[in-house]
């Protein structure tokens, strides 16, 4: 199911890009791997920092990564994927990522808003984490 009705569709971008013969500048490439990069060390990065502190101690985060963003591995995933949807220069892919990000990440953000304000230092950690 997560394959048909989420997964599946990102296979999207890349036949876009080949099937239409889509050319871009170098600056868009630039732009493009760029975006791609950075979101990749984001969302690997936050993963990593979120395994080895709650393997050490349970509880909120709020420090390094989640400091300045309270779902810096979604951020980086929605970097990645923009790069993709920005290279294949097709309206198209930026619906199905509207509708990836709406159905599967804001239904998640939105869960992980309530868990941060039952744990302890939550309230405060959303009110400064923006």
């Amino acid at each position: 199911m997560a394959f048909a009705g989420i997964l599946g569709p990102y296979w999207y971008f890349g036949y876009s890009v080949i099937s239409k013969r889509t050319t871009a500048t170098y600056p868009l490439i630039a732009i493009c791997v760029s975006l791609h990069n950075l979101g990749c060390v984001l969302m690997m990065a936050s993963d990593s920092q979120k395994y080895f502190v709650l393997k050490a101690k349970k509880g909120l985060i709020s420090d390094g990564w989640f400091s300045y963003c309270r779902n810096p591995n979604y951020l980086g995933e929605m970097m990645i994927y923009s790069s993709y949807a920005l290279l294949s220069q097709d309206s198209t892919s930026w619906l199905i990522l509207i509708y990836a990000w709406t159905l599967v990440f804001g239904r998640n953000i939105m869960g992980k808003e309530v868990r941060f304000k039952r744990k302890k230092g939550g309230a405060g950690y959303v009110r400064k984490s923006g």
